[in-house]
Protein backbone atom coordinates (compact mmCIF):
# COMPACT_ATOMS: atom_id res chain seq x y z
CA UNK A 1 0.00 0.00 0.00
CA UNK A 2 2.99 2.34 1.33
CA UNK A 3 4.86 1.41 -2.09
CA UNK A 4 1.84 2.30 -4.43
CA UNK A 5 1.17 5.79 -2.68
CA UNK A 6 4.81 6.30 -3.60
CA UNK A 7 4.16 5.40 -7.15
CA UNK A 8 1.01 7.73 -7.02
CA UNK A 9 3.09 10.71 -5.71
CA UNK A 10 5.80 10.38 -8.18
CA UNK A 11 3.01 10.33 -11.29
CA UNK A 12 1.21 13.05 -9.94
CA UNK A 13 4.49 14.98 -9.34
CA UNK A 14 5.36 14.42 -13.11
CA UNK A 15 2.08 15.15 -14.08
CA UNK A 16 2.70 18.73 -12.67
CA UNK A 17 5.95 19.11 -14.03
CA UNK A 18 4.49 18.02 -17.78
CA UNK A 19 1.86 20.43 -17.21
CA UNK A 20 4.05 23.37 -16.42
CA UNK A 21 6.15 22.72 -18.98
CA UNK A 22 3.45 22.16 -21.44
CA UNK A 23 2.03 25.86 -19.82
CA UNK A 24 5.40 27.50 -20.23
CA UNK A 25 5.83 26.13 -24.20
CA UNK A 26 3.05 27.69 -24.84
CA UNK A 27 3.44 31.17 -23.17
CA UNK A 28 7.07 30.70 -24.66
CA UNK A 29 5.01 29.93 -28.48
CA UNK A 30 2.74 32.94 -27.36
CA UNK A 31 5.59 35.44 -27.13
CA UNK A 32 7.34 34.29 -30.10
CA UNK A 33 4.37 34.79 -32.18
CA UNK A 34 3.84 38.21 -30.73
CA UNK A 35 7.13 39.26 -31.45
CA UNK A 36 7.00 37.85 -35.26
CA UNK A 37 3.78 39.73 -35.50
CA UNK A 38 5.24 42.67 -34.11
CA UNK A 39 8.42 42.13 -36.62
CA UNK A 40 6.06 41.51 -39.22
CA UNK A 41 4.29 45.23 -38.53
CA UNK A 42 7.54 46.87 -38.06
CA UNK A 43 8.57 45.71 -41.66
CA UNK A 44 4.97 46.57 -43.37
CA UNK A 45 5.36 50.12 -41.79
CA UNK A 46 8.93 50.33 -43.09
CA UNK A 47 8.54 49.78 -46.59
CA UNK A 48 5.14 51.01 -46.43
CA UNK A 49 6.63 54.50 -46.25
CA UNK A 50 8.50 53.62 -49.00
CA UNK A 51 5.78 52.46 -51.61
CA UNK A 52 3.85 55.48 -50.09
CA UNK A 53 7.01 58.18 -51.41
CA UNK A 54 7.26 55.34 -54.71
CA UNK A 55 3.83 55.74 -55.08
CA UNK A 56 3.31 59.31 -54.75
CA UNK A 57 5.64 59.44 -57.54
CA UNK A 58 4.41 57.84 -60.24
CA UNK A 59 0.93 59.00 -59.43
CA UNK A 60 1.87 62.32 -60.05
CA UNK A 61 3.73 61.68 -63.50
CA UNK A 62 1.73 63.73 -65.69
CA UNK A 63 1.70 66.64 -63.66
CA UNK A 64 5.45 66.38 -62.80
CA UNK A 65 6.47 65.97 -66.54
CA UNK A 66 9.33 63.26 -67.47
CA UNK A 67 12.24 65.35 -66.26
CA UNK A 68 10.82 65.78 -63.09
CA UNK A 69 9.51 62.48 -62.69
CA UNK A 70 13.05 60.85 -63.36
CA UNK A 71 14.88 63.53 -60.81
CA UNK A 72 12.50 62.72 -57.88
CA UNK A 73 13.30 58.40 -58.57
CA UNK A 74 16.88 59.21 -58.74
CA UNK A 75 16.28 61.10 -55.19
CA UNK A 76 14.34 58.67 -53.53
CA UNK A 77 16.70 55.94 -54.86
CA UNK A 78 19.97 57.82 -53.18
CA UNK A 79 17.71 58.85 -49.60
CA UNK A 80 16.38 55.37 -49.76
CA UNK A 81 19.83 54.01 -49.76
CA UNK A 82 21.23 55.78 -46.48
CA UNK A 83 17.82 53.95 -45.19
CA UNK A 84 18.75 50.70 -46.16
CA UNK A 85 22.42 51.10 -44.87
CA UNK A 86 20.92 51.79 -41.83
CA UNK A 87 18.85 48.73 -41.67
CA UNK A 88 21.32 46.35 -42.42
CA UNK A 89 22.94 46.88 -39.37
CA UNK A 90 19.67 45.78 -37.51
CA UNK A 91 20.15 42.33 -39.41
CA UNK A 92 16.34 42.02 -39.47
CA UNK A 93 15.15 43.46 -36.43
CA UNK A 94 12.60 45.98 -37.23
CA UNK A 95 11.18 47.08 -34.45
CA UNK A 96 14.37 47.97 -32.89
CA UNK A 97 15.39 49.79 -35.79
CA UNK A 98 11.86 51.67 -35.35
CA UNK A 99 12.47 52.27 -31.66
CA UNK A 100 16.24 53.43 -32.32
CA UNK A 101 16.56 54.62 -35.69
CA UNK A 102 12.98 56.16 -36.53
CA UNK A 103 14.32 59.58 -37.29
CA UNK A 104 16.29 58.43 -40.41
CA UNK A 105 12.68 57.05 -41.49
CA UNK A 106 11.35 59.70 -41.00
CA UNK A 107 13.58 62.36 -42.85
CA UNK A 108 13.52 59.95 -46.23
CA UNK A 109 9.66 60.41 -46.02
CA UNK A 110 9.70 64.41 -45.05
CA UNK A 111 12.70 65.18 -47.33
CA UNK A 112 11.14 63.44 -50.29
CA UNK A 113 7.78 64.86 -49.74
CA UNK A 114 8.88 68.27 -49.55
CA UNK A 115 10.92 67.75 -53.33
CA UNK A 116 7.66 66.53 -54.40
CA UNK A 117 6.22 69.08 -53.37
CA UNK A 118 8.51 71.47 -55.10
CA UNK A 119 8.49 69.99 -58.32
CA UNK A 120 4.54 70.02 -58.25
CA UNK A 121 2.88 72.63 -60.17
CA UNK A 122 1.10 74.96 -57.61
CA UNK A 123 -2.49 75.33 -57.81
CA UNK A 124 -4.00 78.75 -58.60
CA UNK A 125 -5.86 80.77 -56.20
CA UNK A 126 -9.45 80.82 -56.99
CA UNK A 127 -9.75 84.21 -56.52
CA UNK A 128 -7.11 85.22 -58.99
CA UNK A 129 -8.84 82.58 -61.22
CA UNK A 130 -12.14 84.66 -60.46
CA UNK A 131 -10.56 88.32 -61.11
CA UNK A 132 -8.86 87.35 -64.58
CA UNK A 133 -11.97 85.37 -65.88
CA UNK A 134 -13.85 88.88 -65.47
CA UNK A 135 -11.44 91.08 -66.82
CA UNK A 136 -10.15 89.01 -69.85
CA UNK A 137 -13.42 86.65 -70.77
CA UNK A 138 -17.20 87.75 -72.85
CA UNK A 139 -19.31 87.75 -70.43
CA UNK A 140 -22.25 85.94 -72.11
CA UNK A 141 -25.74 85.98 -69.43
CA UNK A 142 -25.88 86.81 -66.08
CA UNK A 143 -28.92 85.13 -63.73
CA UNK A 144 -29.35 87.54 -60.67
CA UNK A 145 -30.69 87.20 -57.18
CA UNK A 146 -34.44 88.72 -58.22
CA UNK A 147 -34.52 85.87 -60.84
CA UNK A 148 -33.03 83.12 -59.06
CA UNK A 149 -35.28 83.70 -55.99
CA UNK A 150 -33.04 81.54 -54.15
CA UNK A 151 -32.20 82.06 -50.41
CA UNK A 152 -28.20 80.98 -50.96
CA UNK A 153 -27.70 81.66 -54.79
CA UNK A 154 -27.12 85.27 -55.09
CA UNK A 155 -25.76 85.72 -58.86
CA UNK A 156 -24.82 83.15 -61.68
CA UNK A 157 -22.90 84.50 -64.87
CA UNK A 158 -21.86 82.84 -67.71
CA UNK A 159 -18.33 83.96 -69.64
CA UNK A 160 -17.04 82.86 -72.79
CA UNK A 161 -13.41 81.89 -72.92
CA UNK A 162 -12.80 83.12 -76.31
CA UNK A 163 -9.17 81.66 -76.91
CA UNK A 164 -9.73 78.15 -75.69
CA UNK A 165 -13.69 77.98 -76.86
CA UNK A 166 -14.64 77.36 -73.34
CA UNK A 167 -17.59 78.01 -71.17
CA UNK A 168 -16.49 79.58 -67.52
CA UNK A 169 -19.54 80.33 -64.36
CA UNK A 170 -18.80 82.39 -61.55
CA UNK A 171 -21.51 82.19 -58.58
CA UNK A 172 -21.98 83.96 -55.69
CA UNK A 173 -23.33 82.04 -53.28
CA UNK A 174 -24.05 81.71 -49.64
CA UNK A 175 -21.85 78.78 -48.03
CA UNK A 176 -20.31 78.65 -44.35
CA UNK A 177 -22.38 81.58 -43.26
CA UNK A 178 -21.46 84.24 -45.57
CA UNK A 179 -21.55 84.64 -49.20
CA UNK A 180 -18.54 83.63 -51.62
CA UNK A 181 -17.61 83.72 -55.34
CA UNK A 182 -16.94 80.35 -57.03
CA UNK A 183 -15.48 79.12 -60.13
CA UNK A 184 -17.00 76.29 -62.28
CA UNK A 185 -14.98 74.94 -65.78
CA UNK A 186 -15.76 72.87 -68.78
CA UNK A 187 -19.56 74.56 -68.86
CA UNK A 188 -20.76 73.38 -71.90
CA UNK A 189 -24.13 75.14 -73.46
CA UNK A 190 -26.31 72.09 -72.41
CA UNK A 191 -25.47 72.03 -69.28
CA UNK A 192 -25.99 76.03 -69.10
CA UNK A 193 -29.00 75.60 -70.42
CA UNK A 194 -30.20 72.93 -68.62
CA UNK A 195 -29.30 75.23 -65.02
CA UNK A 196 -30.76 78.56 -67.02
CA UNK A 197 -34.10 77.16 -68.43
CA UNK A 198 -35.03 73.76 -67.54
CA UNK A 199 -35.83 71.18 -68.95
CA UNK A 200 -37.78 67.32 -68.82
CA UNK A 201 -37.20 66.03 -65.82
CA UNK A 202 -35.37 68.30 -64.22
CA UNK A 203 -35.85 70.37 -61.20
CA UNK A 204 -38.20 73.41 -61.12
CA UNK A 205 -36.24 76.40 -58.96
CA UNK A 206 -32.79 77.52 -60.32
CA UNK A 207 -31.49 76.48 -57.09
CA UNK A 208 -31.68 72.80 -57.20
CA UNK A 209 -31.04 72.86 -60.96
CA UNK A 210 -27.84 74.14 -60.12
CA UNK A 211 -26.83 71.72 -57.74
CA UNK A 212 -27.48 69.06 -60.36
CA UNK A 213 -25.79 70.56 -63.73
CA UNK A 214 -23.11 72.58 -62.22
CA UNK A 215 -22.28 72.56 -58.41
CA UNK A 216 -20.02 69.06 -59.17
CA UNK A 217 -18.02 71.06 -62.39
CA UNK A 218 -15.56 73.46 -59.57
CA UNK A 219 -12.54 74.87 -61.26
CA UNK A 220 -9.47 73.19 -60.12
CA UNK A 221 -7.59 75.93 -57.83
CA UNK A 222 -7.62 76.80 -54.25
Amino acid sequence: MIKFFYFFLIFCTLQSVNSQTTEELDKMYQRVKYLEQKEDEAQRYIFGTRDYITNLIIDNFNSLGSENYKDLLNKEKFLWYRVDRNLEYYKGNYVRFLRENHKSLLDYKNQMLSFIKSKLPTKTSCKEAVKYVKNNFKLLQVKDRYELESNWLKKVSLYYDEKNDKNIVIAEMYIDNKFNEYIFCSIDYKLWNDFAIGGFNLPKSYGERFWRTIMDMKCNCE
